[in-house]
C-alpha cells in the first residue's frame, strides 16, 4: 500500500494550493484529480475570472499562495487589471486564459515536488478512532487503497467527509451554463486593437448568481447524487441550446463549453466553526482575511474551525466545501479565498493541526490576519 504524509483530493485552485503548502513543509504530498486537466471551475468550468483581491478602496487583502496564483494566472493571461484600482477606481481583478493556465499548473506542481495522479477519483474513506486511515481510489488500473498521515478534501463536494460519514450540507443552485464564443464584432475589435484574446466572448446562458433568467419551471435545487447531477447538467445544456437557437449561427462560433458541472455550491462539510461573512465575526483563531467580491469595503476573517470537524483530527476542508453558509459560502468559494483556505488546510495537514504553526506560516507568507 502506498503511503504519503499528505494526500489532497481535488485539483482545483484550493487543492493545488493545499498540496503546494504541504510540500513546502517537506511533506511527501500526493494530489489526486478526477479530470485530466487541473484548475477545476476556474479553468475546466470556464470561469477564468480572478474575482477582486482588494476591498475596492485601494487596499490589497489577499496574499500568500493566493497572490502567487494571481501572478501566475495573469502571466499566462490577459493582464487587464484596472490602472486605477489602488485609488479605488476599479478593483484588483483580471481575466486569464483558462487553456494557458491548465498547461501552467502541472509545471507549478512539478516545481514544488508534488506528486500528481490524474483521472482518479476517491470512492471510499476508512475512518477509525477520529482519524482517516486510508482512502480508496478508482483509476485505470482498478481500485487502490492509499494511506496518509493527513488528508485535505478539496473536491468541491466534501467527498471524503461524506464518505467518512461526517456531517455535510447540500447547497441549492440555479442552473448555470457559461461558454465561450467567437462573434463577428469580437473579431473586428481584436483585429483593430491587435489583441487576439478579445475574440473570446464569455457568456452565461443560464441564471445569474441571484437567479435572474432562471426559468420559472426550474426552481433552485440541491444536487446529492450522480442522477441529480446529470439532470441538473442536462437542464443547463437545454437552456444554452434554447438561447443559442435565437442567434444567427453565421454570426458566431462556439469555441468552448464547461468540462465539469458549473454548480457553485454543491456540498460542504459542517465544521467546528461556520463562516457567515458577518461584520462581527470572531477574529480569534483566524486563518486570514478575504474581501467581498460583490460589495466594496467589506472584508471578513475566516475561522480555522471552518476547515475541520472535531470528530476527525487529520482531515481538513479547502475551497468550496469548507464550513460556510449564506453569503459566507458565496464570498469564500471564489478563486482568491479558495487559494487561502487551500494554503491553510495544507499547512494544517503538514503541522498536524497545530494552529499556532499554521497561523505563523500564513503570516510569514504574506496573508493578512486582521484589518490594518
Amino acid at each position: 500500500m502506498k503511503k504519503y504524509d499528505v494526500i489532497v483530493a481535488g485539483g482545483g485552485v484550493a487543492g493545488i494550493c493545499a498540496a503546494i503548502a504541504a510540500s513546502r513543509c517537506g511533506k511527501k504530498t500526493l494530489l489526486i484529480e478526477k479530470q485530466i486537466l487541473l484548475g477545476g471551475l476556474a479553468t475546466l468550468g470556464r470561469i477564468h475570472w480572478l474575482e477582486p483581491y482588494c476591498d475596492g478602496l485601494g487596499r490589497k487583502i489577499l496574499g500568500g499562495l493566493a497572490d502567487e496564483f494571481f501572478q501566475r494566472a495573469i502571466a499566462c493571461g490577459y493582464q487587464n487589471i484596472p490602472d486605477g484600482w489602488q485609488s479605488g477606481n476599479g478593483r484588483l481583478a483580471s481575466w486569464f486564459s483558462p487553456e494557458a493556465m491548465m498547461l501552467a499548473l502541472p509545471q507549478w506542481l512539478e516545481e514544488e515536488k508534488v506528486e500528481l495522479l490524474l483521472d482518479a477519483q476517491v470512492i471510499a474513506a476508512e475512518r477509525t478512532e477520529k482519524r482517516i486511515r486510508s482512502i480508496t481510489i478508482a483509476h485505470l488500473g482498478g481500485t487502490e487503497k492509499i494511506e496518509a498521515d493527513a488528508f485535505v478534501d478539496a473536491t468541491g463536494s466534501a467527498q471524503i467527509f461524506f464518505l467518512a460519514d461526517l456531517p455535510c450540507v447540500e447547497g441549492e443552485n440555479y442552473h448555470t451554463m457559461i461558454g465561450d464564443t467567437v462573434r463577428r464584432e469580437n473579431l473586428h475589435r481584436a483585429l483593430s486593437e491587435n489583441t487576439p484574446y478579445l475574440v473570446r466572448g464569455r457568456k452565461n446562458y443560464g441564471a445569474s448568481l441571484n437567479g435572474k433568467n432562471q426559468p420559472e419551471n426550474l426552481p433552485p435545487c440541491a444536487v446529492s447524487d450522480g442522477w441529480q447531477e446529470t439532470e441538473w447538467i442536462l437542464q443547463a445544456q437545454r437552456l444554452m441550446r434554447e438561447k443559442l437557437a435565437e442567434e444567427n449561427p453565421k454570426e458566431r462560433e462556439i469555441i468552448s463549453l464547461p468540462a465539469i458541472a458549473q454548480i457553485r455550491m454543491l456540498r460542504r462539510m459542517v465544521g467546528d466553526a461556520t463562516f457567515r461573512a458577518a461584520p462581527d465575526e470572531n477574529t480569534e483563531n483566524t486563518i486570514g482575511m478575504i474581501p467581498d467580491f460583490l460589495q466594496k469595503k467589506n472584508v471578513y476573517v475566516l475561522p480555522f474551525g471552518s476547515l475541520y470537524h472535531p470528530d476527525c483530527e487529520n482531515l481538513y476542508a479547502a475551497g468550496r466545501c469548507i464550513s460556510a453558509e449564506g453569503m459566507g459560502w458565496h464570498v469564500s468559494r471564489v478563486i482568491g479565498p479558495c487559494c487561502l483556505t487551500g494554503q491553510a488546510a495544507g499547512l494544517a495537514a503538514a503541522f498536524h493541526g497545530d494552529f499556532a504553526l499554521v497561523q505563523k506560516a500564513l503570516q510569514e507568507s504574506g496573508v493578512m490576519m486582521k484589518a490594518e
